[in-house]
């Protein structure tokens, strides 16, 4: 019996043991999140005043920049896929705004200085000035992005006026018979995520 009350209690103490080393445990939880927000950049590095002489009469009536001589430099930095847009209104005569010069008369061409595939050049050819005009694209068939650093993503803009080449104004600046001055518009260059 001795032995009995022994391997009782002995199964006791083992069974009192285990329930006094259960742990007891409790959980909670944490969430996490990530927000990828678009973080996007425009530098214009040089050009960022175009000024058109028409000194001869010459220029008056071929017009001026053909040659590719006024440019703007810039680039694009980009986390998502990017164009590049510009738009201008007419130019405004600075002592008489009565007086003004469509802004067609003025032409743009821009070139991609890069070696991503996936950026297309939509004017690559003379395209004249408007209320919008692509410049620089997203090629989706190249079936990858055109995000990167402003250094991957350089540009340059040619900028013309009275050549009458592409879709520009196809009267030249002498037979506009325009009111002799200075005019003035502002271009405004927009870099615009591709959703």
């Amino acid at each position: 019996m001795k032995k009995l009350y022994t391997i009782l209690a002995t199964a006791l103490v083992v069974l009192l043991g285990f329930n006094a080393n259960a742990q007891v445990e409790k959980t909670g939880t944490v969430t996490i999140t990530a927000k990828l927000n678009t973080v996007m950049s425009l530098d214009l590095t040089a050009g960022t005043e175009i000024e058109f002489n028409f000194n001869t009469i010459e220029q008056f009536r071929n017009g001026i920049g053909a040659d590719g001589s006024l440019t703007t430099a810039g680039k694009v930095g980009s986390t998502a896929n990017w164009t590049l847009s510009c738009a201008a209104v007419n130019l405004v005569h600075t002592e008489d705004e009565s007086a003004t010069i469509a802004a067609n008369n003025v032409g743009v061409i821009a070139e991609y200085g890069g070696n991503n595939t996936a950026v297309s050049v939509l004017a690559s050819e003379t395209k004249a000035l408007a209320a919008k005009v692509e410049l620089l694209g997203y090629n989706t068939a190249a079936n990858k992005t055109n995000a990167g650093t402003a250094d991957e993503n350089p540009f340059t803009l040619k900028w013309e006026m009275g050549t009458k080449r592409g879709n520009m104004y196809q009267t030249s600046i002498y037979d506009q018979n325009l009111k002799k001055g200075t005019y003035n518009t502002t271009v405004t260059l927009t870099a615009q995520e591709v959703l």
